[in-house]
């Protein structure tokens, strides 16, 4: 009886030998797929899914942490045919259990997602990280946009930095333009012409902190291609370098901005732009239009920035606005101040020359519109006669009947435009 039963045990044994263990299980085997990620975080906000498209989101595996992973999830608002408005939800969640980490959410009447004429062609997460400090690591949103013109074309790509902080997501740049490209184009095959001008500003992180955080190097290179027939009738692009340029975003225990130049470094700036500066003579009638850019030489280079036509033009930067300073010209009106008149293109159809008075460092004093045309329903013009100190502004209007209006205005001595009444 003991021998059975020692056989018994021994079979036990064997048995309990040749029972294997569940075999844990790996990360990449728990980890669930980013589709069913992505339908837990949608659940979880309480989106409607008539309001988002599902191949609209893009999601991305954090480089450094592949326990993590960003979505970003447009949600539509404001539906009109081809036009709509995107608000943009931004979350962090979790690989394994899709646990939303951090969320961030902004609406389409601030984040710049408008896609209409201009268009949104691609939104993306970049593969870059930015590393702003020992504790805080950024990443990229790319956002591109470009227009179906062919004799315009456009396109631009802006970028947002965002960076974890507590529960949700910290915006450290906003919008800022990587590349933008436009210019005209003469779509007649038998022709070959082409203007396009190209800006690009890569971002470098530099080693000199503010505020805790490191600056952000710009390096902005401008190009313009040119499309042109050589000698054997062939049509080729030459592209020419307009100009390079360095500056430095700086954290300002919010968000990057731009570096702001020293009053000293405005003057010397200023007084050479403005000693290059073609000089006009006093009377001018100024009646810039559409007929005195025909041709490609009628286009110069003028300095936004050194202009300060930011200042003048609020959306000269912005998005689906288009805007392209064409020329330029200063009058000696005064040894208190410095006078220029810029004309500006407002898109494919407007034109307008302004005025503008600077103090003698180079500061904005005041400016008045002096000139106008547009092409789209031909009815509006302005033309302006400038004299010494005075202004006389003719606005014609083309309705059932012919409409003039003029408008007078004076210039004091230090700057300032007033109408008189």
């Amino acid at each position: 009886m003991k021998i059975v039963y020692v056989l018994f045990l021994c079979l036990l044994s064997s048995c309990a030998q040749n029972i294997k263990e569940p075999k844990e299980k790996t990360a990449e085997e728990t980890a669930l797929s980013q589709e069913e990620i992505i339908n837990s975080v949608v659940e979880t906000l309480h989106l409607d899914q008539d309001e988002i498209k599902l191949g609209t989101i893009v999601s991305k595996v954090f480089p450094s942490n592949s326990d993590e992973i960003i979505i970003i999830i447009p949600e539509i608002v404001n539906e009109e045919e081809d036009i709509y408005e995107l608000n943009s939800h931004i979350v962090i969640a979790n690989t394994t259990t899709a646990n939303i980490k951090h969320k961030y959410f902004e609406s389409s009447k601030t984040n710049g997602w408008i896609s209409d004429a201009v268009f949104i062609e691609d939104i993306a997460i970049e593969d870059l990280e930015y590393k702003l400090n020992d504790s805080v690591t950024a990443f990229g949103i790319m956002v591109q946009f470009r227009n179906n013109s062919q004799p315009n074309p456009y396109s631009t790509s802006i970028v947002s930095l965002y960076a974890k902080k507590n529960h949700t997501l910290q915006k450290l740049l906003d919008n800022f333009t990587t590349y933008e490209s436009s210019g005209e184009v003469n779509v007649n095959f038998s022709d070959c012409y082409a203007d396009i001008v190209k800006e690009k500003n890569e971002l470098k992180i530099s080693d000199i902190t503010t505020n805790g955080y490191y600056d952000i190097t710009v390096l902005q290179t401008i190009t313009q291609i040119n499309y042109a027939k050589d000698e054997n009738e062939e049509c080729n692009p030459i592209e020419k370098s307009k100009s390079e340029q360095q500056y430095v975003l700086k954290f300002n225990n919010e968000s990057y901005e731009a570096k702001k130049a020293t009053a000293e470094e405005n003057t010397v700036n200023f007084d050479t732009l403005i000693a290059n500066t073609k000089t006009r003579t006093l009377p001018i009638t100024d009646s810039t239009n559409f007929d005195d850019f025909i041709d490609e030489d009628d286009y110069k280079v003028v300095d936004v920035k050194g202009f300060k036509l930011i200042n003048v033009y609020p959306n000269f930067y912005k998005e689906g606005y288009n805007f392209k300073a064409i020329a330029s010209y200063k009058i000696e009106m005064s040894h208190n101040f410095h006078t220029a008149v810029i004309t500006v293109r407002k898109g494919n159809n407007e034109m307008e020359s302004v005025l503008i008075n600077y103090d003698l460092n180079g500061e904005i004093i005041d400016y008045e519109v002096v000139a106008y045309d547009e092409t789209a329903e031909g009815i509006a013009r302005i033309t302006s006669k400038i004299e010494n100190h005075t202004i006389e502004r003719t606005y014609t209007l083309w309705l059932e009947d012919k409409e003039i209006t003029v408008e007078q205005f004076q210039i004091d001595e230090e700057g300032n435009i007033k109408p008189e009444k």
